[in-house]
């Protein structure tokens, strides 16, 4: 079920935001009553707005002296909240996107190819009865050659179709079956 009251890259809890942002339970709570802090209006934690307001107050406590490996120890806090907040940022665009696809915004790929498919295979059908119904309708000496002449372009209609739908990166996989790339004759001009 989707909770659609909490809007997506938002926390509930500080301890929903603790995990969200893998920061300990107690320094998320102790944050809570610093300055500045951010809080939606709803009273919920966005994850992105609290990323960026620990960028601007971030202190320098405790740096060890020399640091581990490295002359400039604040730089290291400086680049592990860098990518704290790239995390963040991520675990937020990961949120709105599984939102997005609950909510139908978003179209699975393989269902997509299958409604295609089938709309391409019912369609190619209903085409192909076209030449006979045509046919019927002229005088009888005309009527093979219309029918050949009418199969042959919608033979070439449908597999220039087929190609196209083919061409098409990550989409359609191979709508079109040997009936459809046969020509008219029924051999394979492939």
């Amino acid at each position: 079920m989707v909770d659609t009251e909490l809007r997506p890259g938002c926390c509930r809890t500080l301890r929903d935001l603790s995990r969200a942002s893998g920061i300990s339970y107690t320094s998320v709570k102790g944050w809570r009553h610093k300055e500045g802090f951010p809080v939606e209006e709803d009273g919920t934690f966005n994850i992105w707005a609290v990323c960026e307001w620990r960028l601007r107050t971030f202190e320098f406590n405790n740096v060890p002296a020399g640091g581990v490996g490295a002359s400039d120890p604040s730089d290291l806090k400086r680049r592990k909240l860098e990518a704290d907040t790239a995390i963040a940022e991520t675990d937020q665009k990961l949120k709105q996107l599984k939102f997005d696809g609950e909510i139908g915004k978003l179209v699975d790929r393989d269902a997509v190819n299958r409604s295609v498919s089938t709309a391409f295979s019912t369609c190619r059908t209903q085409i192909e009865t076209i030449p006979v119904r045509v046919a019927n309708l002229v005088p009888e000496e005309y009527r093979s050659q219309v029918y050949a002449s009418i199969r042959t372009d919608i033979w070439l209609f449908l597999r220039k179709l087929a190609k196209g739908m083919n061409a098409v990166p990550g989409a359609v996989n191979n709508p079109a079956d040997e009936r459809t790339l046969a020509n008219p004759e029924g051999e394979s001009k492939l």
